[in-house]
């Protein structure tokens, strides 16, 4: 398959998708950004958590370093808010 294909090919299913509401959109993208999670971020996680020696406080800290994820710290050892800016999946971007 072409450039052309996929250029012609996305260009639709981007169509389609503008087409659907935020509740369609969440249940489309739910199972790709779970799969995302599990398979692509568990080892970046994984390595930045031993980084941190597992210190949470400062794993939340050091996502704002990274690109495209942000960290908050919202109750010291108890709360968390996990934060991304954007999709970095490579058919998004």
């Amino acid at each position: 398959m072409d450039k052309e294909f996929f250029e012609k090919w996305f260009g639709g299913f981007d169509e389609g998708l503008n087409q659907l509401n935020q509740e369609e959109c969440a249940r489309l993208f739910s199972k790709c950004a779970e799969r995302c999670s599990c398979d692509a971020l568990k080892y970046f996680y994984r390595d930045l958590f031993n980084e941190c020696d597992g210190d949470l406080d400062k794993f939340f800290l050091r996502l704002k370093e990274k690109k495209d994820i942000d960290g908050k710290v919202v109750e010291s050892g108890k709360v968390y808010e996990l934060i991304f800016t954007k999709c970095g999946c490579p058919l998004y971007t």
